[in-house]
């Protein structure tokens, strides 16, 4: 459920700290809340949204783009948002981020149509801004999944120094690894991530076993990676 988290960052926190007193910003504060209260009493009819009916029922209220941001849309998720979510240099899960952008990037561009007082059509300055936003979002997005890759990383390295030493033998499960409370080993969910990510790597083998009870899987070990 990570990918519906789109508008993510990452907690750049400085090397020293300084205590900080300030005043809020009043006049900053002031048009935040200004607009804040003109969306949310906003009459669609009044920004020039188109509202048709279909049969008995209405459908919800919308807006457009403009000619010019339908061709600057379409330019970059043709070019550099497809090719990037279909090709193979990104993880299926970061891949499956960033194609949530295709409804994120109009969504901003609506958003800051609407806040900057604009009416009509979504206009192609209004699609740059999201643009700029989801190039922002993008490279805050890699750090958070290549912290999760790191991690899955770290764990698989702990699990190996335990094969090598003996500690797991052939046939191994999940419980043998983090019920014995070894550093860095102890979360049954990064141990299962871990574990996956040696398969993957065909340094260790998973079977299923059905014993009448509960299902549990087994590891089976490389030979080359112990000998």
């Amino acid at each position: 459920m990570v990918q519906r988290l789109q508008l993510l960052a990452w907690p750049d926190s400085p090397r020293v700290w300084t205590s900080r007193d300030v005043h809020p910003d009043l006049p900053a504060k002031t048009r935040a809340f200004e607009c804040y209260s003109r969306l949310a009493t906003l009459d669609p009819q009044s920004v020039g949204a188109e509202s048709p009916s279909i049969g008995s029922g209405a459908r919800m209220p919308y807006l457009r783009f403009a000619d010019d941001a339908v061709d600057l849309f379409l330019d970059w998720r043709t070019n550099i948002l497809e090719p990037k979510v279909r090709g193979d240099d990104l993880t299926p899960q970061f891949a499956a981020h960033l194609s949530k952008y295709r409804g994120l990037v109009p969504r901003l561009a609506l958003i800051h149509h609407l806040a900057s007082g604009d009416t009509g059509r979504v206009s192609r300055r209004a699609v740059l801004a999201a643009l700029a936003w989801a190039e922002y979002l993008e490279a805050h997005a890699a750090r958070a999944y290549a912290s999760l890759t790191r991690a899955e990383t770290d764990v698989a390295s702990a699990i190996m120094r335990r094969i090598r030493k003996g500690d797991l033998k052939n046939g191994f499960t999940d419980r043998d690894v983090y019920r014995n409370g070894w550093s860095g080993l102890t979360n049954r969910e990064s141990v299962g991530a871990g574990l996956k990510l040696l398969e993957d790597y065909d340094w260790l083998a998973s079977e299923r076993l059905t014993t009448g009870g509960r299902p549990s899987t087994v590891w089976y070990i490389n030979p080359s990676i112990v000998d």
